[in-house]
């Protein structure tokens, strides 16, 4: 354990000092476009959380009045055009456990930002036992019920589908998959008793074939967890994130506002490039995740 941790602090450290350095690429761009008296162009940062302990609420709310200090709330569940020059935050918790509904929904409320719930309908009110890795600090949560979900304000809180059961989709056959979404889809329609048209895919996985299948389904706007570039425009039908955890230094969190995360898949895609140019094949299946979308191989 001890191990681990320390290659994810590791791990930690390398994505500061790759995120530090793009921060500083993109500010020379930024100042000619200013000095052309041109705007940049709209950017909105959506942030993806899963649990909120109690011992994390303080934390948590230091992070949202830092997200105010620096950007304007805005839902990621609506089709929207972003101002030139704007910058945007959106909020969304993947697994709907009850603690963030305990510790950050009221945090959210009291200064009226609007989010997204994404839940796992076949384990509501219950503990998560989908399939994950060793260190899942999330193991003695539990999924909020039928009741706790009622209970959220349509308002400021937006529904959506993590599937049922938080399956792997990909490789998983064409019925299993749409009944994932659809059955999804159809329970929470019939608790809330409105539409339900936004789906986060299930550890980020996603492929043009699972696209395709939720477009088919109903789905108007899908989430995955890879960063990218968010327009939110009506185009934009998947949506990139950035993780977030209330644990996060506040180095790493102000890199993750300013959308640092985000010139990832950008760069992994001119290097990919750059290999073609060269007759070189991107064969690893990270070179495969930019933009959130692997092949239907992997």
């Amino acid at each position: 354990m001890a191990r681990m941790r320390s290659h994810i602090r590791l791990c930690g450290i390398k994505h500061l000092v790759s995120d530090a350095l793009c921060v500083m690429l993109r500010a020379p761009l930024c100042l000619a476009l200013r000095l052309s008296g041109k705007k940049p162009p709209g950017k909105c940062v959506v942030l993806y959380y899963h649990a909120v302990r109690p011992d994390q609420a303080r934390a948590f709310e230091n992070q949202v009045d830092e997200l105010l200090r620096l950007a304007k709330p805005i839902t990621a569940s609506e089709i929207a055009s972003l101002e030139p020059g704007g910058k945007y935050f959106a909020i969304t918790f993947d697994d709907a456990f009850a603690s963030v509904l305990d510790n950050a929904i009221p945090v959210l409320a009291a200064r009226k930002i609007p989010c997204i719930v994404f839940v796992p309908t076949g384990y509501m009110g219950r503990s998560p036992g989908w399939e994950h890795e060793a260190y899942f600090p999330e193991c003695n949560e539990v999924v909020a019920s039928t009741e706790q979900l009622l209970e959220l304000s349509p308002e400021l809180v937006t529904i959506g589908s993590h599937t049922v059961m938080h399956s792997n989709l990909v490789n998983r056959q064409d019925k299993v998959v749409e009944k994932e979404m659809r059955e999804s889809k159809e329970q929470l329609e019939t608790l809330l008793e409105r539409e339900v048209h936004l789906l986060a895919f299930p550890y980020g996985r996603l492929t043009p074939s699972l696209l395709e299948c939720a477009r088919t389904v109903g789905y108007k706007r899908v989430f995955g967890t890879e960063p990218n570039a968010c327009c939110l425009g009506p185009k934009c039908y998947m949506v990139g994130r950035v993780n977030a955890d209330p644990s996060d230094g506040i180095l790493e969190f102000r890199l993750k506002i300013h959308g640092a995360f985000c010139r990832i898949p950008a760069m992994t895609m001119a290097k990919n490039k750059l290999k073609s140019l060269m007759g070189m094949s991107p064969s690893s299946r990270k070179d495969r995740l930019a933009n959130g979308v692997i092949d239907d191989r992997d």
